[in-house]
């Protein structure tokens, strides 16, 4: 039976590779590699094998953070070039050919494409093995080279080694790079010096590189990797700052005074905490509790004010062509397409349709007051 999974990209989602398909020869573009990482970063062990995966355009196109109105198109034309893409994976013996979807279904009205991942390349997401990669979405969303992307999962694969080393002539076929790039000057410059700069800027780790000789020819590279964790002075932070408010001298008397039923209340209608946790959070006192509702309070009054400018907006925009809806049999249908396109720039799809769902009667309220 098949299942449907949305696609949500967030930076903090782990990407999984086997070795193996790091080591796939192909010749993606730039989009099409974060296209397929968006992808692989939603894909668990737990899913079914008939499991569906619906990624919404928009939502693609705020991730890759383009502004481009004929977006819709290129998508389209991107995921068609990949249904039809062969992967090679070269062996010793033999080489095998797979492709990444074995189905897609393009949903034009929900600006949408759904896919199915080809068995081979969910087994080697999905893959417990050990000795391929797990790195959070974040260290590839910024890279802007096709070349960066490849090196990094190379470079992770042997991160715990802290060294690797490739002939020249293997690593341009692991970047997809076999004849190009002939002269060692032009490859180090254009290649493996911007992937240095990217990757150290903006990745988990950090590396550098030497070129090996064998009389006047190059004949190796051998790289040496840094990581980059930060986690360890994070959490000793957070123990600090946790430390010090627990430390703080709470006023007995405000304490007394102050309602922990309807704080309580108010933060779990406006939070996913639950009351174990909240009962928990109370004992750091009065000032931190107030703090956090004040906090919650402004962020709904900014969502308020955000849907009724919108809405405002959208009804100024739309009395020119009044006359226009009004002699249309489906005015409704037209408003809505106008309407979650102009809220798409500031929300999900998802959200510009529920914000059109709750207002729609008052738009088209207020439009027929002037009609």
């Amino acid at each position: 039976m098949e299942k449907y999974k949305d696609i949500i990209l967030n930076d903090n989602n782990y990407i999984t590779k086997s070795k193996e398909l790091i080591k796939v020869n192909d010749r993606t573009s730039l989009i099409e590699q974060k296209f397929l990482l968006c992808i692989a970063s939603n894909v668990e062990q737990s899913d079914s094998k008939n499991t569906l995966y619906t990624i919404y355009i928009n939502d693609f196109r705020q991730f890759l953070k383009t502004k481009s109105k004929s977006y819709y198109h290129k998508f389209y034309e991107m995921c068609n070039e990949l249904q039809e893409k062969y992967f090679v994976m070269n062996g010793v013996e033999q080489s095998f050919r797979f492709k990444w979807f074995s189905e897609a279904h393009y949903n034009y009205q929900e600006g949408s494409v759904t896919i199915k991942l080809s068995p081979f390349v969910r087994e080697h997401l999905c893959s417990s093995n050990t000795n391929g990669v797990r790195y959070k979405t974040m260290n590839i969303k910024f890279l802007r080279s096709t070349y960066s992307i490849k090196l990094y999962e190379i470079l992770k694969l042997n991160e715990k080694e802290r060294e690797c080393s490739f002939t020249l002539d293997e690593l341009k076929e692991r970047l997809g790079l076999i004849n190009k790039y002939p002269s060692w000057i032009n490859f180090k410059q254009k290649v493996l010096d911007r992937a240095q700069t990217e990757i150290t800027q903006k990745t988990d780790i950090s590396f550098e590189y030497v070129p090996l000789k064998r009389g006047r020819k190059m004949s190796e590279i051998k790289f040496t990797i840094s990581s980059k964790n930060p986690s360890a002075e994070v959490n000793l932070k957070e123990k600090t700052n946790l430390d010090e408010i627990k430390s703080r001298p709470q006023d007995e008397a405000s304490l007394k005074s102050f309602n922990r039923n309807k704080i309580r209340d108010h933060i779990q209608s406006e939070t996913n905490f639950l009351s174990n946790d909240l009962n928990n959070w109370l004992k750091y006192g009065e000032d931190k509790v107030k703090a956090a509702i004040q906090m919650l309070d402004i962020k709904k009054h900014i969502s308020a004010n955000l849907e009724n400018l919108l809405i405002s907006e959208f009804i100024e925009e739309q009395n020119s062509d009044k006359m226009l809806l009004k002699n249309e049999f489906s005015f409704e249908l037209i408003l809505k397409v106008k309407a979650i396109d102009k809220f798409q720039k500031f929300m999900s799809f998802e959200e510009a349709n529920e914000l059109w769902g709750r207002k729609k009667d008052k738009i088209i309220s207020e439009l027929g007051l002037y009609i």
